[in-house]
């Protein structure tokens, strides 16, 4: 029997399926390297929407800021005011967000309301103020519209240095007098309401609202084209004025309003001198900007008042108890005007003023070196207006009488008729 022999090495173990020696596999390798070729794409995904971000905060963040953002915080704080029962701050503040969500529409229902109320206390020139502020609002327009016939100084017959100008009753504009260069763009004016006469300028508003002027343009005071929504316009040597139907107003020409602009709303009726500017607002009480050499802008204490007039250096205020007040420069004594009773309108020329009563006759003081101040056997006068030396008077008729300097045939209006009466 053959003997059975025995291996006595120890026998090795088998060899590991996987690398040794902390190997990584193949597909270990390659999961990895998928791995960090997508890290790396997430990173560069991650920048390139971090750049993309970047740039549409500062391109256009602002204007999402702006247009978005700022006014929906703005939209808020209106509605708290309204909230809180301050209307008129409400209003304006959905006024200024323009076409922001419904604000024009909840601007336009409280200026509505609010011009509502002041109708009904009887403040007809502040309703007309409020309605025109409505805009598009139901009724709005034609309400401010009605308003403003009602309360507006419009006038028909006006005169400025060497000029007279008279709206005619069949919408067209005659005028007399030197220093005019416009003539042939006048005689083209037609749907005129109103009429105005500056230094050497003249204007016209015409009854849609829009304005025309025609002469000296040296400094823009002719630059009326674009003016829309006006009830009522005045000249002065430098500017035109317009007054809109919300009370604001608007200045062609040499302005006085850089600084005092904003205290410039719910006005009435306007008037410009030779270098400033007045306006009365609908609570009587009168504002005025510009040259104040000789204390022509001195109104602030003025209260009461119902109409208004601009010299070249003084300004007259009626009264609504039909007396006046004037302030400004008083050596030809242009400025004595405190005897006056029973007044219906005021005129200011150069160095004089003009008073209309209510019985139709007219009263004057100032300079009166050319017969300007010589008034008083004129009789049945329904509107007056002064130039730099003359004075003219509007009969109910529609015929005109003129005194004063004709040197520049400024009173040769004396033969016109058909003259629109107020």
């Amino acid at each position: 029997m053959a003997a059975t022999e025995y291996n006595t090495y120890p026998q090795e173990p088998p060899l590991p399926e996987g690398p040794v020696n902390g190997e990584k596999s193949k597909a270990e390798k390659k999961a990895e390297k998928k791995a960090r070729r997508r890290r790396r794409r997430k990173r560069f995904l991650l920048i390139l929407l971090a750049i993309v971000a970047a740039l549409v905060l500062f391109f256009g963040g602002r204007k999402l800021y702006k247009k978005v953002l700022v006014p929906y915080v703005h939209y808020r704080q209106a509605a708290s005011l309204l909230k809180e029962g301050h209307s008129e701050e409400a209003a304006a503040a959905f006024d200024a967000l323009g076409t922001f969500k419904d604000s024009a529409a909840r601007a336009g229902e409280i200026w509505y309301s609010l011009g509502e109320e002041q109708l009904a206390q009887g403040n007809v020139g502040q309703a007309g103020v409020l309605f025109g502020r409505a805009g598009a609002y139901k009724d709005a327009a034609g309400r401010s519209a009605d308003c403003w016939e009602k309360t507006v100084q419009r006038l028909t017959l006006d005169a400025a240095g060497m000029l007279t100008l008279a709206l005619k009753t069949d919408g067209t504009a005659a005028v007399v007098g030197a220093g005019f260069t416009g003539r042939g763009e006048l005689f083209l004016w037609k749907d005129l309401k109103a009429v105005a006469a500056g230094g050497e300028h003249a204007v016209g508003l015409k009854s849609d609202g829009t304005v025309v002027a025609a002469g000296w343009n040296a400094y823009g005071q002719c630059d009326v084209a674009n003016w829309r929504d006006i009830v009522s316009v005045a000249a002065g040597g430098l500017q035109t004025v317009g007054l809109r139907k919300d009370g604001e107003v608007l200045i062609a020409g040499r302005g006085f309003l850089d600084d005092d602009a904003p205290a410039w709303r719910d006005l009435i009726s306007v008037a410009a001198g030779s270098l400033h500017m007045v306006g009365l607002k609908s609570d009587g009480t009168v504002l005025a900007a510009g040259d104040n050499e000789s204390g022509q802008c001195e109104v602030s204490a003025w209260k009461g008042i119902t109409g208004i007039a601009a010299g070249d250096a003084h300004t007259v205020g009626l009264k609504s108890d039909g007396t006046a007040v004037a302030a400004g420069e008083n050596s030809c004594g242009q400025c004595g005007v405190a005897d006056w009773t029973g007044l219906i309108a005021v005129a200011a020329g150069g160095e004089h003023t003009v008073g209309l009563k209510s019985d139709g006759t007219v009263v004057a003081v100032g300079n009166n070196e050319d017969g300007q101040c010589d008034v008083a056997a004129w009789t049945d006068i329904v509107a007056i207006a002064a130039g730099a030396y003359h004075t003219v008077g509007l009969k109910s008729d529609g015929t005109v009488v003129a005194v004063g300097n004709n040197d520049q045939d400024q009173c040769a209006a004396a033969i016109w008729s058909a003259v629109q009466v107020p």
